[in-house]
């Protein structure tokens, strides 16, 4: 399962499972790129061209899709 959403009362939270998506990936990543990561995909941004850029940084053209709480 890639994400789930959780009742939490008032609140529904959305939890990305990061292992599942990245893999081995994630061990290697500094935290600010794992939170971007999180927040790409909780945002509705695409996996494989995320994915795509990890394997092949130079030539990807990739752009994190990124929303700040609150906006």
């Amino acid at each position: 399962m890639k994400h789930m959403s959780i009742n939490a009362g008032e609140t529904g939270l959305q939890v990305i499972n990061l292992p599942e998506i990245l893999g081995k990936s994630l061990a290697n990543l500094p935290t600010v790129l794992r939170l971007l990561c999180e927040n790409h995909i909780r945002n509705g941004g695409a996996v494989e061209p995320m994915l795509d850029a990890m394997r092949t940084p130079a030539d990807s053209g990739f752009e994190f899709f990124f929303c700040p709480i609150g906006y």
